[in-house]
């Protein structure tokens, strides 16, 4: 189901295509970790560690290989400040 997202010769996946019983609604937990693990090489198991912003920014970088200035990206940052940096570069991704 994920891999469509991937490819950009789909339609663009935008809320106002999907209604409330559609089946993306529903994807089990486990389906999504499953995704995000095999796309980025990486073991996540919570919630948590999905809502990094250097997972965010590899996830982008994954599904339009090059925009994303990955040499940018604090992937050591342990306080909220050294973040600020990683969250510029996806802001950047997002205003391109």
């Amino acid at each position: 189901m994920f891999d469509s997202l991937l490819h950009t010769t789909h339609r663009p996946l935008l809320a106002a295509n999907i209604d409330q019983m559609d089946a993306t609604y529903f994807v089990e937990r486990s389906e999504i970790f499953s995704w995000i693990n095999s796309t980025l090489q990486v073991n996540l198991s919570k919630v948590e560690e999905v809502c990094s912003v250097v997972v965010h920014c590899q996830l982008m970088d994954a599904i339009h290989p090059g925009v994303v200035l990955m040499h940018k990206v604090n992937f050591d940052a342990k306080s909220e400040y050294e973040t600020i940096q990683s969250y510029k570069v996806l802001r950047d991704v997002f205003n391109s």
